[in-house]
């Protein structure tokens, strides 16, 4: 059930915060949410809320989740795609947001990992990231960076969204990943 939610919930964000990840400043606002909404309730705690998906308490990880996103990146230049993993849970998904088909679970993800990122190097930097309501799932959107070790080969660009879930020992894993690559620019 978690893992059709956590699919789900990729799909809409998908649609709605990967393509605007390049110019999200803010959060947005809520489908029936208006400024008179958001003024009307201007004092409200997005904690007790209906209207706010998520949380902005001082208790909210984004921050963390933010900073896992950068670890998560950092460990995958330092060790490849076994420090990759370290951050992804065991029945993860990696979404089809390019060429390959979806990969579930750590085995079938190292895998394409490793296939995807064979004779260059993947970066990328979290743009934003939120916490939902309860803490137990958060999703981050973020560009990425992949250059060749082929200095011929012009570097690829995209935005992706990664869904993290906590786990029973309060760690934070990745349970879905995907990510939606720019067109080429011939020169």
């Amino acid at each position: 059930m978690k893992l059709i939610t956590a699919l789900a919930l990729a799909t809409i964000l998908t649609g709605a915060a990967v393509a605007q990840a390049p110019t999200l400043t803010k959060k947005a606002e809520p489908k029936g949410h208006s400024q008179a909404n958001s003024q009307a309730n201007s004092k409200a705690d997005s904690k007790t809320d209906p209207k706010m998906p998520f949380t902005t308490a001082p208790e909210a990880t984004a921050a963390t989740i933010m900073q896992l996103e950068r670890d998560a990146s950092k460990a995958m230049q330092q060790r490849g795609v076994d420090g990759w993993m370290e951050f992804v849970a065991e029945n993860a998904v990696e979404g089809s947001g390019s060429s390959h088909p979806s990969a579930v679970g750590r085995d079938a993800i190292r895998a394409s990992m490793a296939e995807e990122t064979k004779g260059g190097k993947l970066t990328w930097v979290p743009i934003h990231a939120e916490v939902f309501k309860g803490a137990k799932l958060a999703y981050a959107v973020g560009r990425y960076t992949f250059a060749s070790d082929d200095p011929k080969v012009p570097a690829a660009y995209g935005t992706y969204l990664t869904m993290w879930e906590k786990q029973k020992d309060r760690s934070w894993k990745v349970v879905f990943d995907t990510g939606s690559p720019e067109p080429v620019v011939k020169k």
